[in-house]
């Protein structure tokens, strides 16, 4: 983890998976973190919508970034409701990056491995983005506003993110409560490819972004393509090898979970860009299983 406080940032959409982990690793006396339906300590009540980032920010802000974690990002949710989706995910994101150009804050969008239809994997920046789910569209339909109205910026288009909290529900915590509850099988998809990435690897992204002035597009993922039963047969592995805790893997298809829109198969993405951009690492998904297990099992 980022051993030194972020300072001088705005963080939009403080109360989700990855602002929540953002706001322990950033300085309160120099950072105002926003809420819309979550509340937090210390927090500012924001609906783009609703408000303006001039009623919350003055001459005595000195905000270097804004990293902008706000918005629907459950793609079940935004085809349920596509106009309030749009609003929140389009129409919001689109005023605060106009506020932004004009309050002179860089913006640092957090965008998805679900701008690509998944037919070939290995994405790297290069590759046209063509999304198949409403949710990635949306995202591109940002990257592409930021391109062609903003000088200056960072887009990290994010895997699947991880953590280790065993009931935060992501993908190897929701396995281990699973088998803590004594389950026999777990229905797990063999056809779908990603590149998973821990919690800890985003937030040290984020710091990079911030330390480093990135500009541009950044893929941020583990950097390893894994299918989604290959993640589970290593944890299930490391399990073994520790205790006597034992689950089946019943193996299916991603779209086998009657979902409102097909997935992408394989969204896999390389992250040597930002390897040779700055130095970061990926985390070991391997040992942090073996990790998980020891703490959890």
């Amino acid at each position: 983890m980022p051993s030194e406080k972020l300072t001088n940032i705005l963080i939009l959409g403080g109360s989700g998976f990855i602002g929540q982990r953002l706001r322990v690793d950033a300085d309160d006396k120099t950072t105002i973190a926003t809420y819309n339906s979550n509340p937090f300590k210390g927090g500012i009540a924001f609906d783009p919508m609703q408000n303006s980032l001039f009623d919350y920010i003055s001459s005595k802000h000195r905000f270097s970034h804004a990293i902008l974690l706000n918005g629907d990002t459950q793609p079940d949710s935004c085809i349920a409701d596509p106009t309030k989706s749009h609003q929140t995910n389009v129409l919001g994101l689109k005023k605060i990056v106009n506020e932004l150009i004009e309050l002179r804050i860089k913006p640092v969008f957090t965008s998805t491995e679900f701008v690509f239809d998944g037919k070939d994997g290995n994405y790297s920046e290069a590759d046209p983005a063509r999304p198949i789910l409403l949710y990635g569209a949306q995202k591109l339909e940002i990257e592409e506003y930021l391109r062609e109205n903003c000088e200056d910026y960072v887009i990290f288009r994010l895997a699947k993110v991880f953590g280790d909290g065993l009931f935060d529900n992501t993908l190897f915590s929701e396995w281990a409560c699973k088998i803590r509850a004594g389950n026999e099988k777990i229905l797990c998809a063999q056809d779908q490819a990603f590149s998973p990435i821990f919690i800890g690897d985003v937030i040290k992204a984020l710091h990079l972004a911030v330390s480093q002035n990135l500009s541009g597009l950044f893929h941020l993922s583990g950097g390893k393509r894994y299918t989604r039963i290959e993640c589970l047969d290593m944890f299930l592995s490391k399990i073994k090898s520790q205790n006597n805790l034992s689950c089946q893997i019943e193996p299916c298809s991603i779209n086998d979970f009657n979902l409102p829109e097909q997935r992408p198969l394989d969204v896999s993405m390389v992250i040597d860009k930002l390897e040779l951009s700055t130095n970061y690492k990926p985390s070991d998904i391997e040992n942090l299983c073996q990790h998980f297990v020891h703490r959890w099992l």
